[in-house]
């Protein structure tokens, strides 16, 4: 592994846990998901450009992906945001 993979590699060791699937697991649970998203949400807050958006958008969109920063951008709160649709059997 050349010198920049092994620094990547270490620097994403604590958040980045490929799954069987490949795609990554960032966070071991929903309050810590919760919680980055939060964070998320106080810097677009203070963002007031489309260039800072943008910076934004490209730090965490791998991350939590483009359905949760949307629902941000819109104006939803964190919690709203992370929440999962209801199938149709709950809401029976």
């Amino acid at each position: 592994m050349s010198g920049k993979l092994e620094a990547l590699d270490k620097l994403l060791s604590g958040i980045y846990k490929p799954n069987r699937s490949g795609r990554s697991i960032v966070f071991n649970n929903d309050a810590e998901k919760l919680e980055y998203v939060r964070g998320i949400k106080s810097e677009l807050d203070g963002a007031s450009s489309k260039p800072e958006i943008a910076a934004l958008w490209k730090r965490h969109y791998l991350i939590v992906g483009h359905k949760i920063l949307g629902r941000l951008l819109i104006g939803k709160s964190p919690e709203d945001a992370i929440a999962r649709r209801k199938g149709k059997s709950d809401e029976e």
